[in-house]
């Protein structure tokens, strides 16, 4: 749970949100202790920390490659290799793109509590930033 609550603080979720995400299917009195966790959460956004780009149904595995502020930083696309394309089976190497990617570039944490493309409105359809761990997905459909 304390990685949960880590992902949760580098995303801008607050301590409700956390509690709300995580209680269900535990006995009444774990609420508490699922604050007291969020509460001793002390993540901090360093270079080399796994991410993720959500661009619609996509997943691109990238790294933090430079932390800018606490609300800002700046991400490259690993590199990855398609073991089976059909069934999404990729192994994310350790690696960066350095032929770069239309999403590499510098993100921000907004008010709402999701990190978006710099410039960018939050809107659907917006490129998006998931911080914590690296997940690659390329929809087999389009």
């Amino acid at each position: 749970l304390q990685h949960h609550a880590d992902i949760a603080k580098l995303n801008g979720r607050d301590e409700d949100y956390f509690v709300r995400d995580h209680k269900y299917g535990y006995f009444n009195d774990f609420e508490e202790e699922l604050r007291k966790i969020f509460r001793e959460s002390n993540p901090e956004l360093k270079v080399g920390l796994g991410c993720t780009i959500n661009l619609y149904t996509d997943r691109l595995a990238a790294t933090i490659t430079k932390v800018i502020s606490p609300r800002k930083v700046e991400v490259t696309t690993n590199k990855v290799e398609c073991l089976d394309w059909f069934n999404s089976d990729y192994k994310i190497l350790d690696e960066l793109d350095k032929r770069g990617s239309c999403c590499n570039g510098v993100y921000t944490l907004r008010k709402n509590g999701i990190w978006v493309e710099m410039g960018q409105p939050k809107k659907v359809g917006s490129v998006t930033l998931t911080v914590g761990f690296r997940h690659h997905y390329i929809d087999p459909s389009f």
